[in-house]
């Protein structure tokens, strides 16, 4: 039989059966709030780009119900003491949500200008308004009146150049604001997302919502991820809005075999299951189940999650090229090759 090529990963382990539905508490003190909040905020922006979740994607601000149901649900299932596996991804194996590629809340920003004007002057002794018409629109309507920093930024070329950086209270979507920015003359306008933590690909927290629930996705890497992780468990609860956590299981994914096994063209063929295919961006898939993980697998075998609303997928903000969709339903992978252009 013929082999697609040897790069495909190999999901081992188990995907165990759902325990019973725990009471458990979204009440968390300051510090775990403020333990929490960045992650609330990065799977609130991720979310706010899946437009059947609701369709801001091109949102300036980022909805505080998002953060605010995110918040908890991360906070229940740290509470949750009916399921040990609880404590593996909160204190064993704590991890984060990664901040969304290219779309990153922020709220700090940084002006560039001359001090030969006057409203820089203004700025830079934190007179806001500055009396720059366009500049005052732009930080006031969006909150940003607190200078917490200046500095000088000259150059040979320019040694007045001035940077000021300014605070809100509110997070944004980077994207969103960039657009709003475009009529100020004279400044450049540059965004952090330093106020909010963004983790690497070992440990971190992904999602997945439903009707009338969320799931939290907790992945824990190891085996060498100095570069990208061989090996990755992953956890999976269910919290509804009452606070009530649902531990569904765990699962192994093991890519240590890449390069010496294959899945035969024959074994797959029943599994075309994933429509359109080739796409621009959106997939369907046929008949997937709430328990079904789904990830994204490239031609090197390296892992991604997935943005998913019900049985359809957003992969838009994909490379283009060749990548495998893999489904684990009960111990059973089911792989399905797509082309993404």
């Amino acid at each position: 039989m013929k082999r697609l090529g040897a790069v495909i990963a190999i999901l081992l382990g188990c995907f165990c059966a759902s325990g019973q539905i725990a009471v458990s508490s979204c009440v968390g003190n300051d510090s775990l709030k403020a333990y929490y909040r960045d992650d609330a905020i990065n799977l609130a922006i991720r979310r706010m780009y899946s437009v059947p979740f609701g369709g801001y994607r091109d949102s300036i601000g980022v909805p505080q119900a998002y953060i605010d149901t995110f918040l908890n649900a991360l906070i229940a299932v740290y509470n949750d003491t009916a399921h040990a596996a609880s404590d593996s991804v909160t204190q064993l194996f704590p991890a984060h949500a990664t901040c969304p590629t290219g779309w990153q809340a922020f709220q700090t920003i940084v002006v560039t200008a001359d001090t030969s004007y006057p409203w820089m002057r203004n700025l830079i002794n934190r007179n806001i308004p500055t009396g720059y018409a366009d500049l005052d629109t732009f930080l006031l309507g969006y909150g940003f009146d607190s200078v917490i920093l200046s500095s000088s930024a000259g150059n040979n070329s320019n040694p007045a150049l001035y940077d000021v950086v300014l605070h809100s209270d509110s997070f944004y979507n980077t994207s969103a604001l960039l657009l709003q920015k475009a009529r100020i003359q004279n400044t450049s306008i540059s965004f952090t997302s330093s106020e909010t933590g963004c983790e690497g690909n070992a440990d971190l927290i992904d999602d997945s919502i439903g009707t009338g629930f969320i799931d939290l996705i907790y992945q824990h890497g190891f085996d060498d991820c100095q570069v990208s992780c061989l090996k990755f468990w992953l956890w999976r609860f269910r919290v509804y809005p009452d606070c009530r956590v649902n531990y569904l299981g765990d699962t192994l994914y093991d890519y240590s075999h890449i390069g010496h096994t294959g899945i035969s063209n024959e074994e797959n063929d029943q599994f075309q299951y994933i429509y359109p295919n080739p796409t621009t961006g959106k997939v369907i898939i046929k008949d997937l189940q709430n328990s079904d993980v789904v990830i994204m697998i490239d031609l090197l075998g390296k892992y991604y999650p997935v943005i998913r609303q019900g049985s359809e997928i957003d992969i838009s903000d994909f490379a283009s090229g060749s990548y495998y969709i893999g489904i684990n339903r009960n111990q059973n992978l089911r792989l399905q090759k797509v082309l993404k252009y």
